[in-house]
């Protein structure tokens, strides 16, 4: 079964993590998924008075000029990370793609930025929580 992954931007979390080795500071690992879960029931989704919106961590402000690939990496060095539908297990298939960026990592000091995406189904705050857990899921794999 091929999974659908589509970026959906109101529903996504983010987790800033800064890990201390002598890299510059890189970005990516989009974790895209395989589905969301729960399929909408009836009810709309939540939006503020001025639209979508996302609690939790903010991301950093991003500077004009300023590049989210360093020096050293280019985009689509690295692959997303796919999970199964409504799940936040990390995939023994999708390891491998963790461990490479860990090992790019080790030695250095580098920040990432790990956001978790789902599809359209489900309401937008159980997207924002399943993308909030597959990003924490990542992170774990990153720091074990």
């Amino acid at each position: 079964m091929k999974p659908a992954c589509t970026r959906i931007v109101r529903s996504y979390s983010a987790h800033v993590v800064k890990f201390s080795r002598a890299l510059l500071s890189i970005l990516l690992l989009s974790i895209l998924c395989g589905g969301s879960g729960c399929a909408n029931k009836g009810g709309g989704q939540s939006a503020g008075a001025t639209g979508d919106y996302v609690t939790g961590t903010p991301l950093p402000e991003r500077r004009e000029g300023t590049s989210f690939f360093g020096g050293n990496v280019e985009r689509g060095q690295f692959q997303p990370v796919y999970f199964d539908f409504d799940s936040q297990a990390v995939r023994s298939s999708e390891s491998g793609k963790i461990q490479q960026i860990a090992q790019f990592m080790k030695g250095g000091s580098a920040q990432i930025i790990i956001a978790g995406f789902t599809d359209e189904r489900g309401t937008a705050e159980y997207n924002r929580g399943l993308g909030d857990r597959r990003a924490g899921a990542v992170r774990e794999d990153l720091i074990s």
